[in-house]
């Protein structure tokens, strides 16, 4: 797989989490569908039961989903990360403070993401080293201005809005798509 096809699977998970939240929060998924036993086997591969669900409501469904989005975004920010990096060397804060060119910040942003949900899943707070808490990196896409203020987000816990939000991530993603082309 290309680094470029990495980015793409990992936009796909990305974006049937988000989908998926959409229709569980509109109520367009019955909550019910999840409360009976079933029998988990794929292509023939490890069967098991997997018991009923019987505490399962709307309420329960909702936070089941956007524990998916968050799992699926730290998945997409690993991979994205990770196909960076093969092509442009690993994220450096000293590259960027030399050179803070839009691919040097895309690159400490999702540097900064992925570190943050590898040190504390599912629960995510920032974690940022001393020189990296003291910068604000700002990344010009083709979609708009994304921009992360690093500054005192250490220790605090990771929201969406730090980095632009949900749609500024996606802006991102597809910059890095970009990039990787």
């Amino acid at each position: 797989m290309t680094e470029k096809e990495s980015v793409y699977w990992a936009l796909q998970q990305f974006t049937f989490a988000v989908k998926l939240v959409v229709c569980c929060f509109n109520a367009k998924i019955d909550f019910n569908i999840f409360k009976p036993k079933v029998t988990f086997n794929i292509q023939n591969d490890v069967t098991f039961d997997v018991p009923e669900w019987d505490i399962i409501n709307q309420e329960e469904l909702n936070k089941a989903v956007m524990n998916q989005l968050m799992a699926s975004l730290a998945a997409c920010t690993i991979a994205v990360d990770e196909a960076l990096s093969i092509r442009h060397g690993k994220s450096s804060f000293r590259n960027w403070e030399k050179t803070p060119s839009d691919l040097n910040a895309l690159r400490e942003i999702i540097f900064l993401i992925r570190s943050a949900y590898a040190h504390k899943m599912p629960d995510v707070y920032w974690n940022i080293d001393p020189n990296r808490n003291k910068a604000i990196y700002t990344v010009n896409t083709p979609d708009g201005q994304v921009q992360l203020d690093a500054r005192d987000k250490h220790g605090t816990k990771l929201k969406f809005p730090h980095f632009g939000g949900l749609k500024g991530y996606l802006h991102l993603v597809n910059f890095a798509s970009d990039v990787l082309s």
